[in-house]
């Protein structure tokens, strides 16, 4: 098949890299590129249960990606040269792909870097509220005063928590 310019798409692949390209796949073909593995080590090393770690190591040995070759009553799996060239590649990709994002960002203005404090004045004005309470309540053995300075924390956060919303 041939693009813009005359060069030629190489259909396999890019046939490997839409198999490489999980989350997954990607963590499982970098924890091999490092060493050879087990079902049983890859899924105590990256967190992932055995059945999910079987099943893209099952796709990617079925894409070229990885190998496998039994050890006594073991498979252990390894990332192969086409593996490691597409990890190579799709690593890559996501790196131009975050830099080009990071690029059509909006730059940040002295506004928007104080908005994340704001966040913070619902939870300070409710907070405020209950000790303002609570301690009115303690010192004049008053549990009502408590309580409705619980209630009226919480009704004070949720106004200010939608205001903030609304104004920003």
């Amino acid at each position: 098949m041939e693009k813009e310019g005359g060069e030629q798409l190489d259909l396999e692949r890019l046939r490997m890299i839409e198999i490489a390209a999980n989350i997954h796949r990607v963590k499982i073909m970098m924890e091999l590129f490092r060493s050879e593995g087990t079902i049983t080590s890859l899924s105590r090393t990256l967190g992932y249960s055995r059945q999910l770690v079987k099943h893209h190591l099952e796709t990617l040995s079925r894409g070229g990606l990885v190998s496998k070759r039994r050890v006594g009553n073991m498979e252990v799996y390894s990332i192969t040269d086409s593996g490691r060239i597409i990890l190579s590649e799709v690593l890559k990709i996501h790196a131009e792909v975050g830099r080009t994002s990071s690029e059509t960002r909006m730059p940040v203005s002295e506004e928007s870097k104080a908005k994340p404090s704001v966040k913070y004045v619902s939870v300070i004005a409710g907070t405020v509220t209950v000790v303002i309470a609570l301690v009115k309540g303690i010192a004049g053995n008053q549990p009502l005063w408590i309580l409705g300075g619980f209630l009226l924390g919480a009704f004070i956060y949720v106004i200010v928590s939608k205001l903030i919303q609304v104004l920003t």
